[in-house]
């Protein structure tokens, strides 16, 4: 293992950094997906606020039509909020417990718990969404 890595696609370095940076703060979709486990949820951008998908975020992006990319760990179902979720799927893995959630607007999200948790198939749960740091891709293109 190295300290820095240098991610590439086709020949071309995405991104050279730590690899939690990368992971916490990928510069393009090819770097976001290579760690996996993220969602996007389209919506636009208006002077300085992102609506998409029941959301809405502050940002300095420029008007226009983007996918906020976000980590399950932004997800924080235990805090009441107003992200409201259906549970889809829990998956009992032995150390950990694999729940599958549905948003309102269709987006599937996937989390993990290390413990027993109470959550049931069909259960409706109001959370909380971080968006402390928002990540948000231009929405016309794959790769950047």
């Amino acid at each position: 293992l190295s300290d820095r890595v240098a991610l590439m696609s086709d020949g071309k370095i995405l991104q050279y950094d730590m690899p939690k940076e990368i992971y916490l703060h990928p510069v393009c979709r090819a770097a976001a997906d290579y760690f996996g486990d993220g969602i996007y949820i389209p919506g636009t951008v208006c002077s300085g606020l992102f609506s998409g998908g029941g959301i809405t975020a502050k940002t300095t992006e420029e008007d226009g039509s983007y996918a906020l990319f976000l980590r399950p760990s932004a997800l924080h179902t235990e805090d009441a909020g107003d992200y409201r979720l259906t549970v889809d799927r829990v998956q009992f893995c032995g150390s950990m417990t694999k729940v599958s959630f549905t948003a309102n607007d269709g987006t599937r999200w996937e989390k993990s718990y290390s413990n027993s948790c109470h959550f049931r198939t069909g259960d409706t749960i109001s959370c909380r969404l971080d968006l402390t740091d928002p990540i948000f891709f231009i929405n016309d293109s794959l790769e950047d």
